[in-house]
Protein backbone atom coordinates (compact mmCIF):
# COMPACT_ATOMS: atom_id res chain seq x y z
CA UNK A 1 0.00 0.00 0.00
CA UNK A 2 1.42 3.36 -0.73
CA UNK A 3 1.70 5.78 1.97
CA UNK A 4 0.47 9.39 1.43
CA UNK A 5 2.63 11.11 3.93
CA UNK A 6 2.97 14.48 3.43
CA UNK A 7 5.48 16.96 5.44
CA UNK A 8 6.99 19.07 3.08
CA UNK A 9 3.52 21.08 1.70
CA UNK A 10 2.39 23.03 4.28
CA UNK A 11 -1.52 22.43 4.43
CA UNK A 12 -3.61 25.46 3.37
CA UNK A 13 -6.94 24.58 4.75
CA UNK A 14 -8.83 26.27 7.58
CA UNK A 15 -10.90 24.79 10.80
CA UNK A 16 -13.97 27.07 10.69
CA UNK A 17 -16.92 26.73 12.86
CA UNK A 18 -20.29 28.04 11.41
CA UNK A 19 -23.32 28.77 13.93
CA UNK A 20 -26.29 29.84 13.27
CA UNK A 21 -28.00 32.86 15.57
CA UNK A 22 -30.64 32.24 17.86
CA UNK A 23 -34.05 32.15 17.49
CA UNK A 24 -35.18 35.67 16.68
CA UNK A 25 -38.89 37.48 16.38
CA UNK A 26 -39.00 36.28 12.54
CA UNK A 27 -38.07 32.72 13.81
CA UNK A 28 -40.63 32.66 16.26
CA UNK A 29 -43.19 33.77 14.27
CA UNK A 30 -43.61 30.18 12.75
CA UNK A 31 -43.49 31.28 9.19
CA UNK A 32 -45.72 34.17 9.88
CA UNK A 33 -43.46 37.77 9.30
CA UNK A 34 -43.94 40.33 12.31
CA UNK A 35 -42.41 43.18 10.27
CA UNK A 36 -39.57 43.83 12.40
CA UNK A 37 -36.72 45.41 10.70
CA UNK A 38 -33.81 43.61 12.17
CA UNK A 39 -35.12 41.71 14.33
CA UNK A 40 -33.55 41.04 17.79
CA UNK A 41 -33.34 37.56 19.65
CA UNK A 42 -36.33 36.09 21.33
CA UNK A 43 -35.49 35.07 25.32
CA UNK A 44 -35.15 31.58 23.97
CA UNK A 45 -32.57 32.61 21.50
CA UNK A 46 -30.62 34.23 24.23
CA UNK A 47 -30.94 30.70 26.41
CA UNK A 48 -30.06 29.01 23.17
CA UNK A 49 -26.87 30.69 23.14
CA UNK A 50 -26.06 30.72 26.81
CA UNK A 51 -26.72 26.52 25.81
CA UNK A 52 -24.37 26.96 23.02
CA UNK A 53 -21.54 28.84 24.63
CA UNK A 54 -21.18 25.67 27.81
CA UNK A 55 -20.34 23.41 24.53
CA UNK A 56 -18.01 26.51 22.99
CA UNK A 57 -16.19 26.07 26.35
CA UNK A 58 -15.44 22.62 25.84
CA UNK A 59 -15.06 21.90 22.09
CA UNK A 60 -13.70 24.77 20.85
CA UNK A 61 -10.11 25.72 20.86
CA UNK A 62 -8.86 29.21 20.75
CA UNK A 63 -9.41 30.98 18.08
CA UNK A 64 -7.42 33.28 15.16
CA UNK A 65 -10.78 35.69 14.60
CA UNK A 66 -14.42 35.99 14.99
CA UNK A 67 -16.64 36.94 12.02
CA UNK A 68 -20.43 38.02 12.40
CA UNK A 69 -23.09 39.07 9.86
CA UNK A 70 -24.03 43.00 11.10
CA UNK A 71 -27.80 41.80 11.65
CA UNK A 72 -28.38 42.43 15.28
CA UNK A 73 -29.69 38.62 15.92
CA UNK A 74 -25.75 37.16 14.91
CA UNK A 75 -23.79 39.75 17.36
CA UNK A 76 -26.08 39.12 19.75
CA UNK A 77 -25.74 35.32 19.13
CA UNK A 78 -21.99 35.98 18.79
CA UNK A 79 -21.77 38.42 22.28
CA UNK A 80 -23.57 35.74 24.50
CA UNK A 81 -22.34 32.41 22.74
CA UNK A 82 -18.81 33.84 22.30
CA UNK A 83 -18.66 36.02 25.41
CA UNK A 84 -15.14 34.13 26.83
CA UNK A 85 -13.82 34.33 22.91
CA UNK A 86 -14.09 38.06 22.07
CA UNK A 87 -11.85 39.17 25.29
CA UNK A 88 -9.24 37.98 23.48
CA UNK A 89 -9.97 36.83 20.04
CA UNK A 90 -9.95 39.33 17.25
CA UNK A 91 -13.55 40.27 15.63
CA UNK A 92 -14.66 41.46 12.12
CA UNK A 93 -18.10 42.48 10.90
CA UNK A 94 -18.74 41.16 7.02
CA UNK A 95 -21.39 42.77 5.80
CA UNK A 96 -21.63 40.18 2.33
CA UNK A 97 -22.33 37.09 5.41
CA UNK A 98 -25.76 38.80 5.91
CA UNK A 99 -28.73 37.14 5.10
CA UNK A 100 -30.28 37.05 1.76
CA UNK A 101 -33.44 38.98 1.79
CA UNK A 102 -36.44 37.42 2.01
CA UNK A 103 -37.78 38.80 5.39
CA UNK A 104 -38.34 41.84 6.98
CA UNK A 105 -36.16 41.43 9.45
CA UNK A 106 -33.20 41.05 6.87
CA UNK A 107 -33.23 44.65 7.04
CA UNK A 108 -30.21 46.30 8.85
CA UNK A 109 -29.21 49.19 10.73
CA UNK A 110 -27.17 51.74 9.40
CA UNK A 111 -23.10 51.84 10.89
CA UNK A 112 -23.87 54.80 13.50
CA UNK A 113 -27.08 52.99 15.24
CA UNK A 114 -25.09 49.89 15.60
CA UNK A 115 -22.20 51.38 17.19
CA UNK A 116 -24.58 52.74 19.66
CA UNK A 117 -25.92 49.03 20.51
CA UNK A 118 -22.88 47.41 20.12
CA UNK A 119 -19.90 49.50 21.04
CA UNK A 120 -17.24 47.33 21.42
CA UNK A 121 -17.25 46.30 17.52
CA UNK A 122 -16.14 47.77 14.99
CA UNK A 123 -18.93 48.83 12.06
CA UNK A 124 -16.69 51.55 10.17
CA UNK A 125 -16.31 49.92 7.44
CA UNK A 126 -20.10 49.37 6.42
CA UNK A 127 -21.57 51.49 3.75
CA UNK A 128 -24.39 53.63 5.43
CA UNK A 129 -27.01 51.10 3.41
CA UNK A 130 -25.51 48.16 3.23
CA UNK A 131 -28.57 45.18 2.72
CA UNK A 132 -30.41 44.82 -0.36
CA UNK A 133 -33.42 47.45 -0.46
CA UNK A 134 -34.64 46.77 -3.95
CA UNK A 135 -34.27 50.85 -4.53
CA UNK A 136 -33.08 53.29 -6.81
CA UNK A 137 -29.19 53.48 -7.24
CA UNK A 138 -27.92 55.60 -4.17
CA UNK A 139 -30.67 55.97 -2.07
CA UNK A 140 -29.53 56.95 1.76
CA UNK A 141 -32.10 56.70 3.84
CA UNK A 142 -32.81 53.67 5.76
CA UNK A 143 -35.80 53.44 6.36
CA UNK A 144 -37.04 54.02 2.74
CA UNK A 145 -36.15 50.08 2.22
CA UNK A 146 -38.20 48.93 4.98
CA UNK A 147 -41.61 50.66 4.11
CA UNK A 148 -41.23 49.61 0.89
CA UNK A 149 -40.92 46.09 1.72
CA UNK A 150 -43.71 46.20 4.66
CA UNK A 151 -46.10 47.63 1.09
CA UNK A 152 -45.07 44.77 -0.73
CA UNK A 153 -42.70 41.95 0.52
CA UNK A 154 -39.56 41.73 -2.08
CA UNK A 155 -36.96 39.02 -2.66
CA UNK A 156 -33.38 39.69 -2.86
CA UNK A 157 -32.63 38.35 -6.85
CA UNK A 158 -30.56 35.02 -6.39
CA UNK A 159 -27.39 36.57 -8.72
CA UNK A 160 -26.68 38.94 -6.07
CA UNK A 161 -27.01 36.50 -3.21
CA UNK A 162 -24.50 34.22 -5.00
CA UNK A 163 -22.28 36.98 -5.81
CA UNK A 164 -21.70 37.60 -1.78
CA UNK A 165 -21.67 33.90 -1.25
CA UNK A 166 -18.68 34.09 -3.47
CA UNK A 167 -17.28 36.81 -2.08
CA UNK A 168 -17.09 35.37 1.41
CA UNK A 169 -15.32 32.87 0.17
CA UNK A 170 -12.49 34.85 -1.65
CA UNK A 171 -12.56 36.60 1.52
CA UNK A 172 -12.07 33.93 3.64
CA UNK A 173 -9.35 31.91 1.02
CA UNK A 174 -7.17 35.55 1.38
CA UNK A 175 -6.52 35.58 5.01
CA UNK A 176 -3.77 34.03 6.89
CA UNK A 177 -5.66 33.42 10.03
CA UNK A 178 -5.93 29.14 10.43
CA UNK A 179 -8.75 28.67 12.81
CA UNK A 180 -12.14 31.07 12.56
CA UNK A 181 -15.79 31.12 14.02
CA UNK A 182 -18.52 32.57 11.63
CA UNK A 183 -21.87 33.67 13.19
CA UNK A 184 -24.28 33.99 10.72
CA UNK A 185 -27.98 32.76 9.19
CA UNK A 186 -29.56 30.04 7.77
CA UNK A 187 -29.73 30.54 3.85
CA UNK A 188 -26.27 31.93 3.25
CA UNK A 189 -24.83 29.00 5.32
CA UNK A 190 -26.77 26.43 3.70
CA UNK A 191 -25.18 27.63 0.35
CA UNK A 192 -21.86 27.12 2.14
CA UNK A 193 -22.34 23.38 3.07
CA UNK A 194 -25.09 21.82 1.30
CA UNK A 195 -27.58 22.29 4.51
CA UNK A 196 -29.32 24.10 6.75
CA UNK A 197 -28.14 24.63 10.36
CA UNK A 198 -31.19 25.04 13.20
CA UNK A 199 -30.93 27.67 15.24
CA UNK A 200 -27.73 27.83 17.42
CA UNK A 201 -26.30 24.61 15.28
CA UNK A 202 -22.77 24.72 14.74
CA UNK A 203 -20.90 22.83 12.46
CA UNK A 204 -17.38 22.15 12.30
CA UNK A 205 -15.67 22.44 8.98
CA UNK A 206 -11.99 22.13 7.27
CA UNK A 207 -12.29 24.70 4.10
CA UNK A 208 -9.95 24.35 1.17
CA UNK A 209 -9.21 27.62 0.22
CA UNK A 210 -8.04 26.68 -3.44
CA UNK A 211 -11.27 25.02 -4.07
CA UNK A 212 -13.52 26.87 -1.88
CA UNK A 213 -15.46 23.62 -0.80
CA UNK A 214 -16.36 23.44 3.28
CA UNK A 215 -15.86 19.46 4.54
CA UNK A 216 -16.94 18.00 7.87
CA UNK A 217 -14.32 17.75 10.71
CA UNK A 218 -13.43 16.89 13.66
CA UNK A 219 -10.73 18.87 15.72
CA UNK A 220 -8.40 18.52 18.45
CA UNK A 221 -5.18 19.46 20.03
CA UNK A 222 -3.41 17.57 22.09
CA UNK A 223 -0.28 18.08 24.59
CA UNK A 224 2.29 15.28 23.73
CA UNK A 225 5.49 15.59 25.48
CA UNK A 226 5.17 18.76 26.29
CA UNK A 227 4.40 20.16 22.73
CA UNK A 228 0.89 20.90 21.14
CA UNK A 229 -0.48 19.24 18.42
CA UNK A 230 -3.42 19.94 16.42
CA UNK A 231 -5.22 16.77 14.79
CA UNK A 232 -7.74 17.10 12.16
CA UNK A 233 -10.49 14.18 11.42
CA UNK A 234 -11.78 15.50 7.57
CA UNK A 235 -14.66 13.82 6.19
CA UNK A 236 -14.28 14.79 2.05
CA UNK A 237 -16.30 12.60 0.35
CA UNK A 238 -17.91 14.10 -2.23
CA UNK A 239 -22.01 14.69 -2.36
CA UNK A 240 -23.46 14.43 -5.62
CA UNK A 241 -26.09 16.98 -4.44
CA UNK A 242 -26.71 18.57 -1.05
CA UNK A 243 -29.38 16.82 0.96
CA UNK A 244 -33.23 18.75 1.14
CA UNK A 245 -33.17 17.60 5.02
CA UNK A 246 -30.12 17.93 7.04
CA UNK A 247 -31.55 14.63 9.33
CA UNK A 248 -30.35 13.06 5.68
CA UNK A 249 -26.97 14.18 5.85
CA UNK A 250 -24.79 11.17 5.84
CA UNK A 251 -22.81 10.35 9.22
CA UNK A 252 -19.52 11.61 10.01
CA UNK A 253 -16.89 9.21 7.88
CA UNK A 254 -13.17 10.51 8.35
CA UNK A 255 -11.34 10.17 5.09
CA UNK A 256 -8.13 11.90 5.68
CA UNK A 257 -6.17 12.61 9.17
CA UNK A 258 -3.59 15.58 9.40
CA UNK A 259 -1.48 15.94 12.14
CA UNK A 260 0.44 19.23 12.50
CA UNK A 261 3.40 20.19 15.23
CA UNK A 262 1.95 23.61 16.42
CA UNK A 263 5.07 24.86 17.09
CA UNK A 264 7.13 23.67 14.65
CA UNK A 265 5.02 23.33 11.58
CA UNK A 266 5.88 20.06 10.70
CA UNK A 267 2.81 18.17 9.88
CA UNK A 268 1.49 14.58 8.42
CA UNK A 269 -0.94 13.78 6.15
CA UNK A 270 -2.82 10.13 6.25
CA UNK A 271 -5.23 8.84 4.44
CA UNK A 272 -8.10 6.51 6.22
CA UNK A 273 -8.94 3.49 4.38
CA UNK A 274 -10.12 0.21 5.67
CA UNK A 275 -7.95 0.08 8.72
CA UNK A 276 -10.01 2.70 10.02
CA UNK A 277 -8.14 5.92 12.23
CA UNK A 278 -6.37 3.66 13.98
CA UNK A 279 -4.65 2.52 11.50
CA UNK A 280 -3.90 6.04 9.61
CA UNK A 281 -2.24 6.90 13.14
CA UNK A 282 -0.08 4.20 13.31
CA UNK A 283 1.32 4.91 9.90
CA UNK A 284 1.30 8.83 10.78
CA UNK A 285 3.35 7.90 14.01
CA UNK A 286 6.00 5.56 12.13
CA UNK A 287 7.01 8.06 10.20
CA UNK A 288 7.76 10.43 12.90
CA UNK A 289 11.17 11.11 14.76
CA UNK A 290 12.03 9.80 17.80
CA UNK A 291 12.59 12.99 19.27
CA UNK A 292 8.81 14.08 18.06
CA UNK A 293 7.81 10.96 20.31
CA UNK A 294 9.43 11.35 23.51
CA UNK A 295 5.83 11.54 25.01
CA UNK A 296 6.41 7.61 24.71
CA UNK A 297 9.35 7.67 27.28
CA UNK A 298 6.34 8.64 29.83
CA UNK A 299 4.62 5.43 29.18
CA UNK A 300 1.52 6.83 27.87
CA UNK A 301 0.19 6.05 24.10
CA UNK A 302 -2.11 7.68 21.13
CA UNK A 303 -5.85 5.83 21.75
CA UNK A 304 -8.47 6.28 19.69
CA UNK A 305 -11.99 6.66 21.34
CA UNK A 306 -14.64 5.61 18.75
CA UNK A 307 -18.12 6.61 20.94
CA UNK A 308 -16.78 10.38 20.80
CA UNK A 309 -14.84 10.27 17.59
CA UNK A 310 -11.70 11.73 19.06
CA UNK A 311 -7.83 10.66 20.06
CA UNK A 312 -6.89 10.65 23.65
CA UNK A 313 -3.20 10.27 25.84
CA UNK A 314 -4.02 7.11 27.84
CA UNK A 315 -1.10 5.18 30.17
CA UNK A 316 0.54 2.39 28.34
CA UNK A 317 -1.26 -1.20 30.19
CA UNK A 318 1.40 -2.62 32.25
CA UNK A 319 1.42 -6.37 33.00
Amino acid sequence: RRRRIHTMNKDKGKLIYLVRHGQSFYNAGNGVDPMIPDAPLTELGKQQARMLNKRIQMEVPELDLIVSSPLTRAIQTTMIAFEDKLKRTATIIRPEYRERVSGCDDLGNIPEELTKRFPSFDFGHLNRIWWYTNGPEGENDPEESKKRYKMKPFLEPRPLFEARIQSFKDWLSGRSEKKFASIGHCDFTKNLIGFALKNCEMFCAYYDPELQIFHPCRYQEIVMGGEEWALWQIDQREQEKPPKDPRQFPLFSSTRLLFQNKKSGKEYSESVGKGGEVYAMHLILSQMSPNEKKWEEMDQQLHFEPLSGTFLLTPKNKL
